[in-house]
């Protein structure tokens, strides 16, 4: 004959699976955020103009500013919306086979590289940014030139 449980084993024994229970249920949100970041992630906000003669970022909705064939001289002028501490945007420019001068606002800072002045013709150049919240400034951390 099957030994009965007291009354305190089952309590016990029923905390104990609402206790696993909720644990599961916290774990499938947890994987449910992580999996809704990495399609976040993967769908990056690009955004792709022919020419312009200023190209103004905004932290709201801009990772990857492209542009096609700048036909004029460009300014990078300082970003809109509010940035997040660390935040990175990627600027990638290729001229219409003519050099284009660049120039930059006076929140760009240059760590360890330096800002391109100008477009080499029919070459591409990548602009990597992150934003400095401590000193309220986009450093440009990358400059990377097509051979």
């Amino acid at each position: 004959m099957a030994k009965l449980k007291s009354i305190e084993s089952l309590k016990l024994d029923l905390k104990a699976k609402i206790k696993k229970n909720i644990k599961e249920q916290e774990a499938g949100v947890l994987i449910g955020l992580i999996a809704n970041e990495l399609k976040l992630l993967n769908e990056s906000q690009a955004r792709s103009i022919v020419s312009a003669a200023t190209l103004t970022p905004n932290a709201d909705s801009d990772e990857i500013m492209v542009i096609t064939a700048l036909g004029e001289d460009l300014t990078i002028a300082n970003p809109t919306g509010t940035p997040k501490e660390g935040q990175a945007m990627l600027i990638r420019i290729k001229d219409d086979s003519s050099a284009r001068a660049i120039s930059f606002g006076a929140i760009y800072r240059q760590i360890g590289t330096t800002l391109p002045t100008t477009t080499v013709i029919d070459k591409t150049v990548y602009i990597g940014i992150v934003y400095n919240a401590a000193d309220t400034k986009w450093d440009v951390i990358s400059v990377n030139q097509e051979a």
